[in-house]
């Protein structure tokens, strides 16, 4: 990169391109650790609160539902008031959130606790993203989405990690108790070191028609809508991996929480490792390529866990082996469909990050429903359900990956 691409000045404060990723990173893990913190602690808390698996796989799908909606109007505030006031604010109501879930005593009480997570981190990642638009050029956007992807892969990590670890020691509850600590000294980083990006002038008036009339025309736009089609399906695999993981891999392969965290290493490192091959793909060959590239990976990892199926030839290390795959495509859809959606509507970057947040977490939603409707109505077992979704969104993301080439940005 050349030199004057590897630092960032916001209201003349120098930053680094790697700082301003890892100050970014900080401050949008509130959102990543309260999606996959307490996974291992799904089957206790199932048991504490007499909650069915499918009770337990709606605290996710009402999450990430709560999060896509709310996310649309984070953008427009994050337009209309400046990056720096929607983050904070939004951290303030997931502390909230996350103090309520770990004092609920119900299903109901602990569903409307996560609702309230959902809402305040949904504001976190909106901005953020909006931030890097706002910044950075092209190459640096590029690059800070790397650094981020790079070290967000660790969150995944760490997470089921760190709450399988407080699961088996303190209990589950203690992963909430976490997240709202965690959560207030996030607000203090947020207040005293992030920068606001959006000057005053290029505010935009907060407006319901105008906003949804922005959000219309950006869902009209093939260099929107079509890019981001593969992406989404490439979101509700995930979906269908979170409601699916701690039942497969707690339940049917017998790992203890702990293990389960651990055993995530390996499929984030797949996620890090797609990251990196798509920059790759995209200096040796082009945007189109990789990007098609990556949708056909997703489909590989669908076909090589129906493969395992069928054959019997299901063990823990051939599971992991096709679930990397698909993971692979996933990390190498993500940088190139989110940069170019935000480069289409670049003086909306604001508005186009919380268009996409909400349409990635309705598709991780949606992925957890129908993963649930698979798995019930065609009376199979986890593997089984997570292989034939799977397949299907990654046939559909390979078929949308091929119409975007002159749409990518």
């Amino acid at each position: 990169m050349p030199e004057q691409n590897k630092h960032v000045i916001i209201k003349g404060v120098k930053f680094s391109v790697f700082q301003f990723a890892a100050l970014l990173f900080l401050i949008s893990s509130v959102a990543r650790l309260a999606g996959s913190l307490y996974l291992p602690s799904l089957i206790e808390i199932g048991r504490e609160l007499s909650l069915s698996d499918a009770l337990l796989s709606e605290t996710l799908t009402v999450y990430f539902t709560a999060f896509a909606i709310s996310t649309l109007f984070a953008g427009a505030l994050a337009d209309s008031f400046g990056r720096k006031k929607v983050v904070f604010g939004g951290v303030v109501v997931f502390v909230c959130g996350s103090f309520l879930c770990a004092m609920a005593g119900s299903a109901e009480t602990l569903i409307l606790a996560r609702v309230l997570q959902a809402i305040g981190a949904s504001c976190v990642p909106v901005a953020g993203r909006a931030m890097i638009r706002d910044a950075c050029d092209d190459r640096q956007v590029l690059v800070v989405l790397g650094w981020m992807a790079a070290l967000g892969g660790l969150v995944p990590i760490l997470a089921p990690m760190l709450g399988g670890l407080i699961t088996d020691t303190l209990g589950w509850r203690w992963n909430f108790w976490f997240l709202a600590v965690f959560a207030i000294v996030i607000s203090i980083l947020i207040a005293v070191k992030l920068p606001e990006t959006l000057d005053h002038g290029e505010r935009r008036p907060l407006h319901l028609v105008s906003i949804l009339a922005n959000y219309a025309e950006m869902l009209k736009s093939p260099a929107f809508i079509l890019v981001l089609l593969p992406l989404e399906l490439a979101f509700g695999v995930q979906g269908a991996y979170l409601a699916s993981s701690p039942f497969i891999f707690i339940k049917t392969f017998g790992l203890s929480p702990l293990t389960f965290g651990m055993m995530n290493v390996i499929v984030v490192g797949a996620l890090i490792g797609g990251r990196f091959l798509a920059t790759f793909l995209i200096d040796r060959a082009s945007t189109y390529f990789a990007y098609v590239f990556g949708a056909s990976l997703l489909l590989l990892g669908g076909s090589v866990l129906a493969l395992l199926d069928v054959s019997r030839c299901v063990s823990l290390t051939t599971v992991l082996g096709g679930l990397s795959i698909a993971v692979g495509g996933f990390g190498v859809l993500l940088p190139i469909g989110l940069k170019s959606v935000m480069t289409a509507f670049r003086s909306r970057s604001g508005s186009a990050s919380a268009l996409h947040g909400c349409l990635s977490l309705g598709a991780v939603a949606g992925g957890s429903f129908l993963f649930s409707v698979i798995k019930s109505t065609a009376k199979i077992d986890d593997l089984s359900s997570m292989a034939r979704f799977t397949i299907v969104a990654g046939t559909a993301a390979l078929f949308f990956s091929l119409l975007t080439k002159k749409h990518l940005k």
